[in-house]
Parts: structure tokens; C-alpha cells; sequence
């Protein structure tokens, strides 16, 4: 049983390391950091991201005036991937991802509970900490992407201190969810679904190669 003390993020990111390790590993994650992913598989897998970014945003706008910080960060990374994809010579997909509708249902279609939105948003937030690493090495390996790549590093040098507040945040309305356990699942649905678009992004690449 995890300590009474023991914040939600704390008790996410451990039901969560071995998910999180997996995506490090994974192929696409690979070729990224690399700089060996093709303009076609980072546009798929972007198109897929913005997918889900404007489903958590949508969400949390339900939520109320408490989740307003929550809210306008996602809003902000949709606008920031709205761009990135304008760069990369393309734009959202027509069709919405399949894999995050299928996603949006599992937990709850129209009307996630407070533990899935949370749970989704730490997620997706708690991922811009090694994002920023990876824009580092792709500008580095591949200069000509620089200017799709704004979804990665929102923060700058602001990257640490936005994580501490949203993790107290997350904290903070954390200890008011019924069931932490029913954040823990949504959150490992999350990085569930995270590879499966790199899965996809990364298939997409062979096609179009």
C-alpha cells in the first residue's frame, strides 16, 4: 500500500516507471532522439498528439475553474502543434485517430471522471520533461526540423518550475479524488495509448518510405 503521505503524482509516476521506461525505448522514440525519424512519421505521429492534446484540453474545460491552469496549458500545447504540423508541410488529419477516440471511450466518452482528466493530464504534461530533451538532439541532428518543433520545449528554462507547480497542483486535487486507484489505471491507459501512436507514427514512416 502506498504511504498516507504519498502525493498522486508520486504515486502515478510509480505505478507508471515501467510504461515510462518502454516509451524511451521504443523504436520511434529511438529514431527521434537520433534524428533519424522522417518528416512523414513525426506529421503522423504529431497529427495523432494534437488529437489527444484537444480531447484532454475539451476535458479539463469541463472540469471548472479549478483545472483552468490545466486547461489553458493544454490549449496552449494544441496551438503550439497546430503550428509544428504547418511547418512540417501538413496539418491535422481529416480523420481523427482511431486508437485516441477507442482511447476516449475506455475512459468514459463524453465525461471522464476527475481521476481519468487528472491521470491524463499528468501524463501529458509530465512528458514535456523529457520532450525538451529530445528537440535538443533533433535540432542538433537535424537543423531543418528546428521550426516544427515548438510542442517539445514549452517552457525553455521555465521547464522545472512548471513542473513543481503542476505537480503541487495535481497533489493538491489529488488528495480530493475518491479513487486514486482509478487514476493510476487511466494513467496507465495513457501510456498504453502513447505507444501505440508511436507504434502507428513509426508504420506510417514504412508506407510512406
Amino acid at each position: 500500500m502506498p504511504a498516507v503521505s504519498e502525493g498522486l503524482a508520486d504515486r502515478l509516476k510509480a505505478a507508471t516507471a515501467d510504461q515510462h521506461a518502454a516509451a524511451e525505448n521504443h523504436v520511434f522514440q529511438r529514431a527521434l532522439v537520433r534524428g533519424e525519424v522522417s518528416r512523414a512519421a513525426l506529421a503522423a505521429h504529431q497529427s495523432a498528439m494534437l488529437d489527444l492534446v484537444r480531447l484532454i484540453h475539451a476535458r479539463l474545460l469541463a472540469r471548472g475553474p479549478d483545472w483552468q491552469d490545466f486547461a489553458q496549458a493544454m490549449g496552449d500545447h494544441a496551438g503550439r502543434l497546430a503550428r509544428d504540423l504547418e511547418e512540417l508541410g501538413g496539418g491535422p488529419d481529416d480523420r481523427p485517430s482511431r486508437a485516441v477516440m477507442e482511447f476516449a471511450g475506455t475512459l468514459g466518452g463524453a465525461h471522464w471522471t476527475p481521476e481519468a482528466t487528472l491521470a491524463v493530464f499528468y501524463v501529458i504534461e509530465g512528458s514535456m520533461n523529457g520532450n525538451r530533451f529530445i528537440r535538443r538532439a533533433l535540432v542538433e541532428n537535424r537543423p531543418e526540423l528546428a521550426r516544427c518543433l515548438r510542442y517539445f520545449d514549452p517552457y525553455g528554462q521555465d521547464q522545472r518550475a512548471r513542473w513543481k507547480e503542476f505537480r503541487s497542483a495535481i497533489d493538491r486535487i489529488g488528495a480530493t479524488l475518491a479513487d486514486p486507484e482509478a487514476a493510476v489505471r487511466a494513467a496507465r491507459e495513457t501510456f498504453t495509448l502513447a505507444g501505440t501512436l508511436a507504434s502507428e507514427a513509426q508504420a506510417a514512416a514504412a508506407v510512406a518510405a
